[in-house]
């Protein structure tokens, strides 16, 4: 298939946004169900994100394999998760692409950094 008869879909500002605000929290929307629901590749959707956090200067700790997160973004979501139920927990973890386990387990580490026994100077 030549370019010529490849045509790259555009789509608005607006649409994007839309799309966009249809993955914040709270919300049962994932990117692959958008994807199928709209008829978006995901990897489009992936550049939508990617370039709205860049706009906003946000760092995205999604992108990278958790064995490769720092303990700051691994604390961000234990914060993030803290007040969350059991179920909304499960959806953050959907969309973030992290197990709920791993989140329990930071939840733990947390907790257990500062249990380490203090002699009295």
């Amino acid at each position: 298939m030549s370019k010529d008869n490849k045509k790259k879909k555009s789509y608005t500002k607006e649409f994007k946004a839309l799309v966009l605000k249809r993955l914040e929290e709270p919300t049962t929307d994932t990117i692959t169900s958008l994807s199928e629901e709209l008829g978006i590749p995901r990897t489009t959707i992936y550049q939508w994100i990617k370039k709205a956090e860049t706009d906003s200067n946000t760092i995205s700790i999604n992108r990278k394999p958790t064995s490769k997160w720092t303990s700051k973004d691994k604390f961000h979501v234990v914060l993030e998760t803290s007040t969350l139920t059991e179920t909304e927990i499960a959806e953050y973890c959907r969309r973030k692409g992290i197990f709920v386990d791993e989140v329990k387990s930071w939840k733990e580490q947390c907790l257990k950094a500062n249990q380490a026994t203090m002699e009295d100077p």
